[in-house]
């Protein structure tokens, strides 16, 4: 018995409500995928159950299956890298990082999903919805303001037919805030441009709403030029221009930054292997002695809970008026997930071993969060550290394996923090290095 094949209209269905449910909750996604995820939730009405039938129908060649799946894959792809872009570099660096991805996003997307997408619907003569209407995008616009300011450019076009909107932009907007730079035209072509864009009619670069909503959402409105991302646009400015050659001769090419920077990396290298460093990761290894690898979160809960109580006994010891008494050989209270209690007394360890561990997670960890910053700061730096292979694969599983586990006891035993928000509140140098050992 053959079996039997499900209606084309469920398939594509489903694709759109996954494709849907992936855009959805994303609060940074992409300009160019808003018209999608609005179409999406148009066809997903029930009033236009019809309309979508009859887009199927027409769809001979089944273009909307391989379409719907190909989107998907470009924006997984995308979230993915910009996720990773954020752990590595910060939110200011990757804010730069991320034009270069856009750049290589939007053509991929605008050509191969939304042009095709058009065509598509034209053929069953169905519009395309948010795709041509300026109050599509509205609500995605940062403030009135800009979306004032577009429609007295634009009109109430999305796309504004044959209107080449990068010069028409650049000048109403000198005209109402001031003349600019040429610096910083420069920048605002480059973050308006990129290196992939729709083309006019005349087949000339253009900017389209989609680089506009980015723009404004990055910069503000009236835009924040001095957070322009400057330096990068000096190679494709005007390298004549008094704050190219001034940028460029301080800050990218000077054998004083050079000299700098080497001195920082290696007085930072210097402190890593320095005796009190060393003192302080001693002092977390016998804390963890004769843990095996799937007992070392409980261990480490261990190990808040006896801080919590040294804490106390210190509390006591301070104020002994207040008649506290401390029981030192108790479990620890139940976490929200399964733990050991404490270890039997021949693993107790001396007093002040707790206060010891936790001066060492501070230590260690603050190190490795400078060591974040030196490597954000510059390429020299970068360099640096990896002709001297740090920090090195061991180190970087040391940190997670040991540390890590300590940072998130701290944060549920001794803040009493809520454990759903941990993901949001760990320290930011955990998922930096994860991402590190990956390059």
């Amino acid at each position: 018995m053959q079996p039997r094949t499900r209606p084309r209209e469920v398939t594509v269905r489903e694709k759109i409500e996954a494709l849907h449910q992936f855009l959805l909750p994303w609060p940074a996604i992409p300009a160019e995928a808003l018209a999608l995820k609005y179409l999406c939730q148009y066809f997903l009405e029930e009033r236009n159950d019809l309309l979508l039938a009859k887009w199927i129908r027409q769809d001979k060649h089944m273009d909307l299956d391989s379409l719907f799946d190909k989107a998907l894959a470009i924006l997984t792809t995308f979230k993915e890298r910009d996720a990773a872009l954020t752990a590595l570099w910060g939110q200011t660096i990757a804010r730069e990082k991320r034009t270069q991805l856009l750049a290589e996003f939007q053509h991929p997307f605008q050509r191969s999903i939304l042009h095709d997408l058009n065509k598509l619907l034209k053929k069953a003569n169905l519009a395309f919805p948010y795709y041509q209407e300026l109050d599509s995008f509205q609500t995605d616009m940062p403030s009135p303001a800009s979306y004032q300011f577009y429609q007295s450019v634009f009109g109430r076009q999305a796309r504004p037919g044959n209107a080449q909107m990068w010069p028409t932009f650049l000048a109403k907007y000198q005209q109402q805030f001031g003349n600019l730079d040429s610096t910083t035209k420069a920048c605002l072509q480059r973050l308006c441009l990129g290196q992939m864009h729709c083309t006019d009619a005349s087949g000339k670069d253009d900017m389209s709403i989609f680089n506009y909503i980015t723009l404004t959402r990055d910069y503000g409105f009236p835009l924040r030029l001095d957070q322009l991302p400057l330096l990068a646009a000096g190679s494709a400015g005007n390298p004549s221009s008094h704050a190219n050659g001034m940028v460029g001769d301080m800050l990218t090419s000077s054998s004083f930054l050079l000299m700098q920077t080497t001195q920082m990396v290696w007085d930072f290298i210097h402190a890593f292997g320095s005796k009190e460093t060393m003192m302080h990761v001693q002092a977390i290894h016998t804390w963890y002695q004769g843990t095996k690898s799937p007992d070392v979160e409980d261990r480490a809960n261990q190990w808040a809970v006896a801080l919590s109580q040294a804490h106390k006994v210190q509390q006591c010891q301070t104020q002994p008026s207040s008649g506290l008494t401390i029981n030192t050989t108790a479990s620890p209270p139940s976490p929200p997930y399964s733990a050991a209690p404490l270890l039997p007394t021949h693993h107790q360890y001396a007093l002040g071993l707790p206060e010891k561990v936790d001066l060492g997670r501070r230590h260690v960890t603050c190190l490795y969060q400078k060591f974040m910053s030196l490597w954000r700061m510059n390429q020299y730096a970068r360099d640096i550290f990896k002709d001297v292979d740090f920090p090195g694969h061991d180190n970087i599983i040391d940190m997670q394996q040991f540390i890590l586990p300590l940072e998130h006891a701290h944060y549920l035993y001794i803040m009493h923090g809520t454990p759903s928000k941990w993901p949001l509140l760990c320290p930011k140098v955990y998922p930096f290095l994860e991402q590190l050992s990956k390059q």
